[in-house]
């Protein structure tokens, strides 16, 4: 279930992938062989299962809402220091290559 959750890009295909397990997880209870058994399992394990999917899928987001936040202040900050080389005079050459670079920069972050 961690790897579904890690692994799926929406919520509604891990809910699927967990609705899937607990279905196998059930269906033992179905038939009559240790049933009382399979039935305390799958007591316990179904909530887990839900709840640990539920968590990692929620770091998950969280994760990437970070590294979408981090990336948009780089890129500020880039696009600022571009702003503030192309206003300082003197060192043309020397300038040029830094812009270049700056940009070059700003391409990968987006």
């Amino acid at each position: 279930m961690v790897f579904a959750a890690l692994a799926l890009p929406t919520r509604g295909r891990v809910v699927a992938q967990v609705v899937i397990v607990l279905l196998a997880l059930a269906e033992p209870v179905t038939h009559d062989v240790g049933s009382r058994e399979h039935a305390r399992v799958a007591l316990l394990f179904a909530p887990v299962l839900a709840i640990v999917a539920a968590a990692v899928r929620y770091l998950r987001e969280t994760l990437e809402m970070r590294d979408r936040a981090s990336r948009a202040f780089a890129r500020e900050a880039i696009e600022l220091a571009i702003r503030l080389r192309r206003g300082i005079p003197g060192g043309e050459h020397r300038r040029s290559a830094e812009l270049a670079d700056l940009e070059r920069a700003v391409d990968r972050l987006r």
